[in-house]
């Protein structure tokens, strides 16, 4: 693939480092395609005689734009990915920022299906320091997002979100040029 490659480091372990630049490319032509994508759902939908209604939105995208939503919902997670597992290898980035990482993607995705993406995390109920029950973590899409323009800032936010790990763990390519001092 080419945006990432593996190094020896002093220690004797090997490390992974990103090409930030290929990543960045990766990731604005993702977003490119996908406002190319909500631009024309948006105007399939202002054509419409009414207002789509919450079951319609998806159902009313041609089957061209939903294969084209799949597919780069598929490019969205190989690229998150690689930008995963090098938040991994990285002191910048702990548990929590890792888990950012995969709600940001997860909510790209579905915003792409005009889907809300929802998550919390494993609840304990008890009653003066007993437990009574405890709740699994929970994480699904629900709630149809009715507006284009609120999934496609859904999908930029995230994406922005996205590109902020980039920033963090990319390996900037060596520079050829030596400088004087």
């Amino acid at each position: 693939m080419g945006e990432t490659s593996v190094h020896v480091n002093g220690s004797g372990t090997t490390e992974e480092s990103v090409n930030g630049t290929n990543l960045r490319q990766k990731l604005q032509e993702i977003h490119d395609q996908a406002t190319e994508y909500f631009n024309r759902v948006a105007s399939q939908a202002n054509d419409e005689s009414s207002p789509l209604s919450r079951e319609e939105i998806w159902s009313s995208v041609s089957p061209e734009d939903q294969q084209l939503a799949e597919k780069l919902s598929t490019r969205i997670r190989q690229t998150v990915t690689i930008i995963s597992k090098a938040t991994m290898l990285s002191p910048l980035v702990g548990q929590a920022g890792q888990a950012s990482l995969g709600i940001a993607m997860k909510s790209m995705t579905a915003a792409l299906r005009f889907r809300y993406y929802n998550h919390w995390g494993p609840e304990v109920v008890s009653d003066e320091g007993t437990v009574l029950a405890v709740h699994p973590a929970v994480e699904r899409e629900d709630g149809v997002i009715e507006e284009v323009t609120i999934a496609r800032d859904i999908f930029a936010d995230n994406c922005d979100k996205v590109l902020g790990f980039v920033d963090l763990v990319a390996v900037p390519k060596p520079s050829t040029q030596t400088s004087k001092e």
